[in-house]
């Protein structure tokens, strides 16, 4: 298999097949980031954008895939490791919205995104939260700017399946300022 060609071999396969196809490229010492990115794009739009196509469960697998695809991601570039988290939060938060919480399904329980969303909110400083509430962002150092955007992002995530979940007071209240970072 020609790893340029993947995106276009990745098409035609089914999850489990995709699945497979994952494990021998970690198994390899031949894995290129581009190739697992492929396999993450491929399972995201065959989990979310292909309505049509797939059952439930066959969408729950290639979301499966692309969460797997992520995770490496992250253990192989840690320079991409906030990004590749969101993007595995989002896929999560994308099945929770089309097939409800099952906090027995891995995919499907909140409670991950949640933990994840208050664990980054415990690497922004305090004072950043409330100095924006007061004073707003635009005069920030770059560096908090960056920190208050990442935690921004969970937020959002986690505002995707407010309505499908009951959060713990503090990050509801946390979701409810979402639009006043940067």
């Amino acid at each position: 298999m020609k790893f340029d060609d993947i995106h276009e071999y990745l098409i035609n396969l089914t999850a489990a097949d995709s699945h497979d196809a994952l494990i021998k490229l970690v198994k390899s010492n031949y894995v290129f980031d581009s190739s697992i990115i492929k396999l993450a794009t491929v399972a995201s739009q065959n989990a979310t954008y292909n309505h049509m196509l797939f059952s439930k469960k066959e969408k729950l697998k290639w979301a499966q895939v692309a969460i797997i695809s992520y995770e490496i991601l992250s253990k192989i570039s840690k320079d991409s490791l906030k990004e590749n988290k969101f993007s595995e939060m989002n896929m999560r938060a994308r099945m929770i919205l089309d097939f409800g919480v099952d906090n027995e399904d891995d995919i499907l329980n909140a409670d991950t995104i949640s933990e994840w969303c208050m664990l980054e909110f415990r690497n922004v400083p305090k004072n950043l939260i409330e100095r924006v509430k007061e004073q707003g962002w635009t005069t920030m150092h770059i560096e908090e700017i960056k920190k208050l955007r990442q935690f921004k992002n969970c937020l959002t995530v986690c505002a995707i399946i407010k309505n499908e979940t009951s959060f713990s007071n503090t990050l509801n209240h946390l979701i409810s300022l979402k639009d006043d970072l940067p």
